[in-house]
């Protein structure tokens, strides 16, 4: 058999050369089997890791009415800069909080919404990190759900008090 210097091979198709062991007496075989299985579970761990989804900043939009304080969170798709919709954000709501009452979650299939920039702020920490973990928690229930006619209602009520606001802090 030709070596690989015979053959005029190209430097990156070379053969390593053999890696030679001395006799197993000589060595700590059991060191070596142990580090192999420390390499190979932390690659097996590796490979099973979650994998990291693409999170979307989360943004509120909130308007005062006759019934108080109401909070609408959603996933900003994007902030347009030019065209027809300039100085807007695309935003799939993710859930709504009337004054007093705990989050109510849109589901998934929820239709998008363009939301003007301005009215937007960035969710505290706390806030961000407590929904996610809800919307998290009821993933399958919200994937399930096929009713959004409440849910479109209640946007639709939100949407009309927001355009009739001027401001973030306008009048009611």
């Amino acid at each position: 058999m030709a070596s690989s210097d015979e053959l005029r091979l190209p430097p990156h198709m070379l053969l390593p050369p053999p890696l030679l062991l001395a006799p197993a007496a000589n060595r700590d075989v059991i060191a070596e089997v142990m580090t192999a299985a420390s390499v190979i579970a932390e690659q097996q761990i590796m490979d099973q890791a979650p994998q990291v989804k693409d999170v979307k900043p989360l943004r509120k939009a909130t308007v005062r009415g006759a019934e108080g304080q109401q909070d609408l969170i959603g996933e900003e798709i994007d902030a347009i800069t030019t065209g027809r919709h300039a100085g807007m954000t695309w935003l799939r709501p993710v859930a709504f909080r009337d004054a007093g009452e705990s989050w109510t979650l849109f589901p998934l299939g929820i239709e998008s919404a363009f939301v003007p920039t301005e009215r937007l702020a960035p969710l505290e920490e706390l806030e961000r990190v407590s929904l996610r973990l809800l919307r998290e928690a009821h993933e399958l229930e919200l994937e399930e759900a096929a009713e959004a006619g409440p849910h479109r209602m209640r946007l639709h009520s939100f949407f009309a008090l927001l355009s009739q606001q001027a401001e973030p802090d306008g009048p009611a």
